[in-house]
């Protein structure tokens, strides 16, 4: 929530935390357009079931990677936050151009 953001923001950076708070902001929504628009949506529909779960108060990391299809083994699921980030990181680069 963003009270928990501004809690860990004020924490981590007492006398900069609206600067923290902001980047936290700024890459949630980064985040969000990359699962959405990203590699020509292949995240969209599983972004959307994990958009259903937290419209249904069923949240948190386990939900997230259930929707995401990121599969069973503590290694599949390694394999595809790695993949995800590297997806993440290539579509910000691309925002940029």
């Amino acid at each position: 929530s963003s009270r928990e953001l501004e809690e860990l923001s004020r924490k981590k950076w007492p006398d900069g935390w609206v600067s923290m708070n902001s980047l936290y902001y700024a890459q949630a929504w980064a985040l969000h357009h990359f699962l959405y628009f990203g590699k020509g949506g292949r995240y969209r529909d599983r972004y959307l079931r994990c958009v259903h779960e937290e419209m249904c108060c069923r949240t948190g990391y386990e939900v997230f990677l259930r929707c995401m299809e990121a599969g069973s083994t503590k290694e599949e699921q390694e394999d595809f936050l790695d993949t995800l980030t590297r997806g993440w990181l290539d579509h910000q680069k691309e925002l940029l151009k």
